[in-house]
């Protein structure tokens, strides 16, 4: 992790271990709350920077706090990450594996 991250060893320490986890398994899903301004963006930038760095698929959602949010706005961009990502046998099978759903998330 960056020095940017001064302060936040405990955090970054989660993210690394959940990272190493990731790679050596099947995937994974981690997600990151938290007040406003308290470095959120800055921890998950830098975990994602390291996964890439190993060769690991990135995608993420973020939030946004407005009554305009569409519903399930997190998961749509990580479906539409993982869709840009996916070769069409993968995401052929991704389909099939949600009974043709996933469409209906991506609009």
């Amino acid at each position: 992790m960056t020095p940017a991250l001064f302060g936040r060893d405990h955090p970054a320490g989660i993210l690394r271990s959940e990272i190493v986890r990731a790679t050596e398994s099947h995937g994974g899903l981690v997600l990151v709350t938290g007040e406003a301004g308290i470095g959120k963006t800055t921890l998950v930038t830098d975990a994602a920077h390291e996964a890439r760095r190993r060769g690991t698929l990135v995608v993420g959602g973020s939030c946004w706090d407005s009554d305009s949010t569409p519903g399930y706005w997190p998961w749509v961009q990580v479906l539409r990450g993982l869709r840009r990502s996916a070769t069409a046998a993968e995401w052929a099978a991704a389909q099939d594996a949600a009974d043709g759903r996933l469409g209906i998330l991506l609009g």
